[in-house]
């Protein structure tokens, strides 16, 4: 026996599930085959259908009657009819998977501080407007790494807040990129510490880098590192993530580094005041995006980025 007629064909496959559906329905053959807009093509197409599928399994699949008289399956037949069922369910998956429409993902490259801050704030303004677009944002801990995530093709875009003194890498070739804004660094520290009392000379208006020497600081990125000054008493705690920061100074634990844009995006926080850093530290906004794109960018993604500038003039007024 060949290969061949070991397989049962789809189409006889998919007539034995009418014949069976009409048979556990207690009708004949003769009325299954007569059935208007049947499938079957007519009563000779049925036995045709049913014999060569018959003959394909070696099973019996029908207990046939006489022409008009009722029929049953057999035993055989109900195992088949339920086979057929399934597969028919599973193709009808596989098609409307093909058939509908793909919904279409940004991917955004940033750093923890964004992700956390920014990001939200745009994609909450997007809700409820019927954008067709999925968002997954993609974690990088560098500028650097933005940077070969962009060129690379593996984001569609990158959002990234760049320490000029710190970044100074030049472009990839395929990468531009576009200066939304800048924020200013600022310390943040419990309302219980004394730098949230007035001093003599009035209210404090900034933080010394040397106001740091002796003070706990809570730490993450090399930013930090990078800025904070050597020696002094002060403890260095260094934790996983930028919000771990806030949990930290609101307990009493020590005083951190944030960008103002982070601060005032997560609104007012209880139990913790800022104050600008001195000597400043300035941080541009930048957005990084490809200047070949390797698939096009749908336009609710493109109008999605697009929010950026906008939000941060917004915020820039003060609204």
């Amino acid at each position: 026996m060949s290969m061949q007629k070991l397989l049962a064909r789809w189409d006889d496959l998919e007539a034995f599930g009418v014949i069976a559906e009409g048979l556990q329905k207690q009708k004949t053959l003769q009325q299954i085959a007569l059935e208007p807009h049947s499938p079957l093509g007519g009563a000779r197409m049925l036995y045709l259908r049913l014999g060569r599928l018959e003959r394909t399994l070696g099973r019996r699949l029908v207990d046939r009657r006489p022409w008009g008289r009722s029929a049953h399956l057999t035993a055989a037949g109900e195992t088949v009819a339920q086979y057929v069922t399934e597969l028919t369910r599973v193709r009808q998956r596989v098609h409307e998977s093909f058939t509908e429409a793909e919904v279409p993902v940004l991917r955004i490259a940033a750093h923890a501080t964004l992700v956390s801050t920014l990001l939200p704030t745009v994609i909450q303004q997007h809700q409820g407007r019927g954008q067709d677009f999925n968002v997954e944002l993609v974690l990088v801990h560098s500028y650097a790494e933005a940077l070969r995530a962009v060129d690379d093709g593996r984001v569609d875009a990158g959002v990234h807040l760049v320490f000029p003194q710190f970044d100074d890498l030049p472009l990839p070739r395929n990468v531009r990129s576009e200066r939304l804004g800048t924020t200013e660094t600022v310390v943040i520290f419990p309302t219980t510490h004394r730098w949230a009392a007035p001093a003599k000379s009035g209210t404090r208006r900034s933080v010394h880098l040397d106001d740091l020497l002796d003070e706990s600081v809570i730490t993450r990125g090399y930013v930090d590192n990078r800025l904070l000054p050597t020696g002094g008493g002060g403890r260095r705690i260094r934790v996983p993530h930028v919000l771990d920061k806030l949990s930290y100074v609101r307990l009493g634990i020590g005083v951190s580094l944030y960008p103002r844009l982070a601060f005032d995006l997560l609104g007012p926080v209880a139990g913790v005041r800022a104050l600008p850093l001195q000597p400043a530290v300035p941080a541009a906004l930048v957005l990084l995006q490809p200047r070949k794109r390797t698939r096009p960018l749908e336009q609710p993604a493109a109008a999605f980025l697009k929010e950026l500038r906008p939000l941060w003039e917004r915020l820039a007024k003060g609204k």
